[in-house]
């Protein structure tokens, strides 16, 4: 399993009279500045713009050296460009530009050698550093403006590289009414399902499992989905981990998986964008979440279960990716889950037979 955020501690300096450690809130006020100073230095690169949950997020990088680490995941969301975006996402690296970015402190509670997620809030002003990967993220909702700062291109994780901006889209949907959530989806435009469970219960074999079945894929490993009386499940990232000694359980992708970037203890890294964009669906309604389960025998099969095993399922590891917003998140996570009909889904040996009860809960769910 790769290293996420859910595997560090979270440290939140922040007060109810929405003031920060010292210095770091006049820090964060200067986000701005800097990027304008870093683009100004090597003559920026164009912007991007992208549709995702049905609003327009323009990119702003500052030069050209992150822009294609960043945006292929994002690449089937590429759309025209617009006047007034929804967001504008300003980003850039100290290295190539040679700026030095003004970095909120370490808490003083915490020694030098302390890691984790350090999580702050300034009024309208969200953000959050990660010493580790130098990685800064932070949005400024009163100018609809976020921030994405990394040391330099090399010290990007893969995580990063395969669902960029988590964090600030994950503040931007909350103003939205959208939720990121911890899960893959696939669907057809009629409706879908979210595959939920721990690490290793089997939600990427599933996801991967339906592509070329007739079902879109959504996600892999996160999405939006739409707080409301009637859920929608909106893809972002055309990305897909993998481990490369069970290619052979997904046939269509075996010579993508073998010629896959890696990524981690024997991970492949899909973009689908490159050969699968005829799978990807954008959005679909929410007909039932699902909560994997290796069964490792048998087959496959799906059976009613409670609200509560599924949100059991889904809320610790989306609330530990984004931190200082617990209570928030859990509330949102909540009431989709309430929304939703769930379901246990029992994986059997042979996986090419797990589309196929998918499909058949769909198209029941529909009629």
């Amino acid at each position: 399993m790769s290293p996420n955020r859910a595997q560090l501690p979270v440290v939140t300096a922040t007060s109810a009279a929405g003031t920060v450690e010292p210095g770091a809130s006049k820090k964060l006020l200067q986000l701005r500045q800097t990027f304008e100073e870093a683009r100004a230095a090597i003559g920026g690169a164009p912007d991007l713009w992208f549709r995702l949950a049905e609003a327009t997020v323009r990119v702003r990088f500052a030069g050209a050296t992150l822009a294609p680490l960043l945006t292929a995941p994002l690449a089937h969301l590429q759309t025209e460009p617009t006047e007034d975006p929804a967001l504008d996402l300003f980003v850039w690296d100290d290295a190539s530009t040679g700026v030095v970015t003004p970095l909120p402190s370490r808490p003083p509670s915490l020694s030098t050698s302390d890691e984790g997620v350090f999580s702050y809030r300034h009024g309208e002003i969200e953000a959050a550093y990660e010493p580790s990967s130098t990685l800064l993220s932070a949005i400024d909702h009163t100018t609809r403006c976020g921030f994405l700062r990394v040391e330099s291109p090399s010290r990007l994780s893969v995580r990063e590289r395969t669902s960029p901006f988590r964090m600030i889209l994950s503040w931007w949907g909350a103003r939205r009414g959208l939720q990121i959530v911890h899960a893959s989806a696939v669907g057809t435009p009629m409706g879908g399902v979210l595959i939920v469970g721990r690490g290793g219960a089997g939600k990427s074999t599933t996801v991967l499992s339906c592509v070329g079945s007739g079902l879109g894929y959504a996600a892999d490993d996160g999405c939006l989905v739409s707080d409301d009386d009637r859920p929608i499940v909106y893809g972002m990232y055309a990305t897909a981990k993998v481990e490369r000694r069970r290619s052979s359980w997904f046939p269509r992708l075996e010579t993508a998986i073998e010629s896959a970037p890696e990524g981690m203890k024997g991970e492949a890294v899909l973009r689908l964008t490159e050969s699968f964009t005829d799978v990807l669906i954008r959005s679909f309604p929410l007909r039932g979440i699902l909560v994997a389960d290796v069964r490792g025998a048998g087959v496959t099969t799906l059976e009613p279960c409670s609200r509560a095993e599924a949100l059991q399922a889904l809320a610790p590891s989306t609330i530990f990716q984004f931190p200082g917003v617990s209570s928030r998140v859990l509330a949102r996570l909540t009431r989709i889950v309430r929304r939703t009909d769930c379901y246990r889904l029992a994986l059997g040996l042979d996986v090419s037979r797990i589309p196929g009860v998918i499909i058949d809960f769909l198209a029941t769910e529909s009629s």
